[in-house]
Order: C-alpha cells, then sequence, then structure tokens
C-alpha cells in the first residue's frame, strides 16, 4: 500500500488550523477556490479538527436520516449545516481529522474519481501507520484497510468479515476545483455518529482509530496526535493522487475500485 514517489508534483501549501468552528473555515475554503479560480491563488490543504460540533448534510441528505429533531442537536451544542458537497449527512467534531484540498485538479491532471480515490487511499496509508504506532499490526490482527466500490470513503474489513466505516469523503467539484474533502476518525468525542445515519448507510457500522486499537490490544497513549496525524496526512496526499490509477488503493470488493 506505498504510493509510488519520484516525479514532480504541483506545490501544495499545507495549513494547520487546529481547533476551529465550521462556518469560519467553509468562508476560508469558499474564498480560497474563487482566488483559484480567478489565478490569484495556488493549492493550498487546510486540515482542522472542527469544534463545536457540527452535522452537515450533502446533496443526498434526507430529513429522515436525523435521528434527533434539530432543536434536541441545538441543546447538545451541535451545529446543523446543510452544504454544496455530495453525500448525505456526516458528524464532525472534536478527536477527528478533517482535511480540506482546495486543488485546480487540471494541474495535477486528475480526474474526478482518481482526486476522491487518492483521498481514499492516504487516509487508509495513514489509518495504518497510525495503528502500528499504537502497537496493532494490521496484517498481524487480521484488519484490511482499503475502498469499498460503490461506497465513498475508507473502510476497515475486520478478521469476522465485519465491514466499518473509518472516514468519510465528501468533495464538490466547480470548474475543476475542488471543495469540501474528508474526515478521519482518531478518537472522536462525543460520538456524534449516534444522532444521524452516518453518510446514508443504514446498519453499517462506524469506528475510529482509537475503538479499533481498543478493539485488537493496542496502546490508545501511543496514537499520534491530530496536528501530527494532519502533518503527515498532506505528506502522502501529492503521491497518492500521483499514483492513481496505476496503482491505487485496497480494494475492499470484487469490483474495481479506481474509477467509478
Amino acid at each position: 500500500m506505498t504510493p509510488g514517489t519520484g516525479a514532480s508534483v504541483p506545490a501544495m501549501e499545507h495549513l494547520f488550523l487546529g481547533a476551529r468552528c465550521y462556518d469560519e473555515v467553509l468562508e476560508l475554503q469558499r474564498l480560497h477556490r474563487k482566488q483559484i479560480l480567478n489565478g490569484s491563488g495556488g493549492d493550498l490543504l487546510l486540515t482542522v479538527e472542527h469544534d463545536p460540533g457540527v452535522i452537515t448534510g450533502g446533496r443526498r441528505a434526507l430529513a429522515a436520516e436525523l435521528l434527533l429533531s434539530r432543536e434536541a442537536l441545538e441543546g447538545l451544542g451541535v451545529e446543523l449545516r446543510e452544504v454544496e458537497r455530495g453525500g448525505s449527512w456526516t458528524w464532525h467534531g472534536p478527536g477527528q481529522l478533517v482535511a480540506y484540498p482546495l486543488l485546480a485538479l487540471q494541474r495535477w491532471g486528475l480526474r474526478v474519481p482518481d482526486f476522491v480515490a487518492g483521498l481514499e487511499w492516504a487516509m487508509a496509508l495513514l489509518a495504518e501507520e497510525m495503528l502500528v504506532a499504537a502497537a496493532v499490526h494490521p496484517e498481524i490482527v487480521g484488519l484490511q484497510l482499503g475502498q469499498l466500490p460503490g461506497q465513498p470513503g475508507t473502510w476497515v474489513l475486520k478478521p469476522n468479515g465485519q465491514l466499518a466505516k473509518l472516514g468519510a469523503v465528501g468533495v464538490h467539484v466547480h470548474r475543476f476545483v475542488s471543495l469540501h474533502g474528508l474526515a478521519l476518525n482518531i478518537a472522536p468525542d462525543p460520538w456524534g455518529f449516534d444522532w444521524i445515519v452516518p453518510c446514508g448507510l443504514q446498519d453499517v457500522e462506524t469506528t475510529s482509530l482509537l475503538r479499533l486499537v481498543h478493539e485488537f490490544g493496542g496502546q490508545p497513549s501511543k496514537l499520534p496526535d491530530l496536528e501530527l496525524a494532519a502533518q503527515r496526512l498532506a505528506e502522502l496526499l501529492p503521491s497518492c493522487w500521483q499514483s492513481l490509477p496505476a496503482q491505487g488503493p485496497l480494494c475492499l470488493g470484487e469490483r474495481s475500485c479506481s474509477t467509478r
């Protein structure tokens, strides 16, 4: 699962924002995309931990998949936002790494499916490295991390055959410039996925690195912190995009994962 290296890739600045509210970062994203579109901005990766927590709905979000009323969510201090990205409802909050790559895809020679696949692959690689750091070796305990055909995001296949979603992807592309991005569950607290049908997937487990570390007998205190994880993600993403579709991430299904 190692991405290829060697060829030159476009420059991408990385800015770790720490803990920020969702609306502030969404405004930053939209402003920078305008700058890319008018030629005054370069490619930028924003990484952040959203606080306070927020539930966001994409273009396929259904009201019935909110398991609490808007009033109840507000009472918990949880914001609710409907945005232009793809997908359904998801939760962002403390303990989760969120990354927004604002890229001119043509500059990278990327089609949208390969852009998304690179996000998924980078999350799988990062998650595997973080598990190993916490004394959970996927190849020893029988865990596999990768893509699931037809289901955006990064998934875990457990030794018992059970699938669980570890990271989500939802993007919006306008004139070949991207907005929104990915979310990797490191140690979310609170567990906001209990308040929604995550990504519109009924009866599908959502998990986190911390939960996997507990489940497979690792050392939770050894999990890298969110800022270190953000920096490593910024290092992984360019080589993941560069190598697709020739190498691609591990595919957990029978169909090809390199394109959708």
